[in-house]
This record gives structure tokens, C-alpha cells and sequence, in this order.
């Protein structure tokens, strides 16, 4: 889940509007931010080791959240951030594959490997945030712009088209092996 994350972190500064919505945000899609990171280092974790599996998501909660609740001196703030990096990896075992651990099992139901129906489900999940946000007290002008829900959707729209096209467009610092290289594209007529 790409723009879905964006569309959770909406939602929750809807219900809490004291803790700020960047703040959400960079909880929400934290994860993917290491995926990032660990890429850029050439660090391979393969199916989210570093990123998404159970200790590094109590590692990234425990860490970002008590940070948060310094800074904002509210441990209410420092538990809604930690919620958010816990969400993410709820979210993300719909839409893709993650080991649970080191050696463990990797699990998911992979909706990406069906990007229409993820497309859908990310867009219900962003436009659900997006309304609930726009229809709090807690909005502002860019964050309940529709241009702000309209970029979220196309963003979304064209992860979930490369990834139909080309494979999987999700960073990963893991060496890609020649057979996956030399593979034809997915996509139509192929």
C-alpha cells in the first residue's frame, strides 16, 4: 500500500488533530523509508527484512514513537505515531509479501501482483482519509485540497501500472539475479 498509507495517516489526524499531519505521514510510510535507505546502501532485505518484519516494526514504533512523545512532551502523540508504524505493516500484509522475521515466513496476500484491484483498494482507503479529514476541524487548505487527493490517486495509479508492466517497482538493495533480469515484462499481450 502506497497512497492507502497517506490516506490512514488523513484519517488519524482527523480523529487527533494535536499530533501534526506530517508527523502521521512520515510514521505511516516509514517502513517504505527504510526500504529506501537500505536500497541506496545496496543492503539486501529481502521481503522487507530490514523494514517490515515483526522486530524492525517494534524497533521503528518503539523508536519513532517515544521520540514523538518527547518532542510533543504527550505520550498520546508518541502511541498514535507508534499505532501508525504498526498500521503499516497491517496494511502492507494485504498488498504484498512480508517475512515475518529472519528465517520465518514470508506472508501476505499480494494484491499487487493484481494492480487493479489494488489500485482500487488504495484509492477507497485514500479517498476514505482524505474525506475524513476534509470534513474535520482539524483540515487545512493544501491537506483538503482535491489536488492533494488527485496527485495521492495518480501517484498510485502509475506505481500500480509499472509494476503491471515492468514488475515490481518497490526498492530493494538485493541483487537482482540474471534469470529475473533476462525475463520478459509483465503487462499486455505478454
Amino acid at each position: 500500500m502506497i497512497a492507502g498509507h497517506f490516506g490512514v495517516a488523513m484519517a488519524t489526524r482527523a480523529r487527533w488533530s494535536r499530533t501534526p499531519l506530517l508527523v502521521l505521514v512520515i510514521a505511516a510510510i516509514f517502513p517504505d523509508i527504510i526500504d529506501f535507505i537500505t536500497a541506496a546502501l545496496h543492503i539486501c532485505g529481502p521481503n522487507g527484512l530490514y523494514s517490515h518484519s515483526l522486530p524492525s516494526i517494534a524497533i521503528q514504533a518503539m523508536v519513532l514513537g517515544g521520540a514523538v512523545a518527547l518532542w510533543r512532551r504527550s505520550p498520546a502523540a508518541g502511541a498514535i505515531v507508534a499505532a501508525m508504524v504498526v498500521l503499516h505493516l497491517g496494511a502492507d500484509y494485504i498488498t504484498g509479501l512480508k517475512v515475518l522475521w529472519a528465517g520465518g515466513p514470508v506472508v501476505g496476500l499480494n494484491l499487487y501482483s493484481h494492480p487493479a484491484a489494488d489500485f482500487i483498494l488504495e484509492a477507497i482507503v485514500t479517498f476514505g482519509g482524505w474525506r475524513m479529514l476534509r470534513a474535520s476541524p482539524a483540515r487545512d487548505r493544501w491537506s483538503s485540497a482535491p489536488i492533494l487527493l488527485a496527485m495521492l490517486l495518480a501517484a498510485q495509479a502509475a506505481l500500480d501500472i509499472a509494476s503491471w508492466v515492468v514488475g515490481p517497482v518497490k526498492p530493494n538493495g538485493c541483487p537482482t539475479s540474471p534469470s529475473a533480469q533476462s525475463s520478459p515484462p509483465r503487462g499486455p499481450g505478454r
